[in-house]
C-alpha cells in the first residue's frame, strides 16, 4: 500500500519531470500573446463581483479579482492560475495511474497524454474556466479512487468540498455528480449510500454551492436560459461527426488509441 501511494524515486523523478516540463513551458510562453477576450469578460466581472453571472458561475471572476489586487491584472497574474490548475492536473493523471496499478511506463504515457494535448495545451494560455474544471474533475477522480481503494470514508467530506468548489466554477460538475450516483447504485459501492460521511459530504457541497443556487433563483435562472441559447444557435449546428473528429483532434490523433484502450478496459 505505502509503495502504491508513495511511489519509487524514479517515479517520483518522472512525476517532477512531466510537471516541470508543463509549467516551464507554459511560463515561458504565456507572453505571446495579448489579452484573450475571455480575459476581458472576466476582468470586467471580477470588478462587479457577484455570486453569478448570467453564463457562468463565480469562481473565475473571483480569481481574476485576486489576480487584479495581487499583479493589477497583468499577463502573468492572470493566467498563473489556469497554469497551476493544468499543471496539478498533470500530476493528478500520473497519480491516479499509479494508484490503479500502473508502472513508470504507464505511468509516464497517462503524463505524457495529458502533456501534449493539444486542448490542455491551450487551456494554459489564457484565463479560462475549463482549466479549473479539468482541476475539479482530476481532483475528484483521485479521492474517489483512494475511498474505494481503502475505504476511508471520511474522504466523503474532502468530496463534498471539490463538487462544492466545482460547482461554482462550472455547472458540469452535475454532470460528474450524476454519473457518480449512478455508479454508486450499480457498484458494490452502493454501501456507501448509508454512510452518513456521504450524506455529510452532499450537505458540504450544497452549503458551498448555496450562495449560487440563490442567486440563479433571484434572477429566474438565467443560466439555463443561456444553456438552451447556446445549443440551439451553436452546439446545435455540430454534427456528431464534426463533434467526434473534434475530440480526436483536441486530445491529440496520437492519443486515440490510449483513450480507446481506457474505454475498452
Amino acid at each position: 500500500m505505502i509503495a502504491r501511494t508513495f511511489g519509487s524515486s524514479s517515479s517520483h523523478a518522472l512525476l517532477a519531470t512531466l510537471a516541470g516540463v508543463k509549467l516551464l513551458l507554459h511560463l515561458a510562453t504565456h507572453h505571446r500573446y495579448g489579452y484573450e477576450r475571455d480575459e476581458l469578460y472576466f476582468i470586467a466581472c471580477a470588478k462587479r463581483l457577484a455570486w453569478g453571472y448570467v453564463d457562468h458561475p463565480p469562481l473565475v471572476p473571483w480569481l481574476t479579482r485576486l489576480s487584479g489586487e495581487i499583479f493589477d491584472y497583468s499577463l502573468f497574474g492572470l493566467r498563473l492560475f489556469p497554469i497551476a490548475a493544468l499543471t496539478a492536473g498533470l500530476v493528478l493523471t500520473v497519480l491516479m495511474a499509479r494508484r490503479l496499478g500502473g508502472d513508470r511506463f504507464a505511468q509516464g504515457l497517462a503524463g505524457l497524454s495529458f502533456l501534449i494535448s493539444p486542448l490542455y495545451l491551450r487551456f494554459g494560455t489564457f484565463l479560462n474556466i475549463p482549466s479549473f474544471e479539468v482541476l475539479y474533475w482530476s481532483l475528484l477522480a483521485y479521492l474517489l479512487i483512494i475511498l474505494l481503494q481503502e475505504d476511508r470514508r471520511r474522504l466523503w467530506l474532502w468530496i463534498g468540498v471539490v463538487v462544492g468548489l466545482g460547482l461554482l466554477n462550472k455547472h458540469s460538475m452535475f454532470l460528474f455528480g450524476f454519473a457518480l450516483a449512478v455508479g454508486l447504485l450499480l457498484s458494490p459501492a452502493r454501501k456507501y449510500l448509508a454512510c452518513g460521511w456521504l450524506w455529510l459530504g452532499a450537505a458540504i457541497a450544497f452549503v458551498i454551492f448555496l450562495p449560487n443556487l440563490i442567486w440563479e433563483i433571484a434572477h429566474g435562472f438565467p443560466t439555463l436560459e443561456f444553456v438552451r441559447n447556446l445549443n440551439r444557435d451553436v452546439m446545435g449546428q455540430v454534427s456528431a461527426t464534426d463533434f467526434l473528429i473534434g475530440q480526436v483532434l483536441y486530445m491529440h490523433p496520437f492519443l486515440v488509441p490510449v483513450w480507446l484502450a481506457g474505454l475498452w478496459w
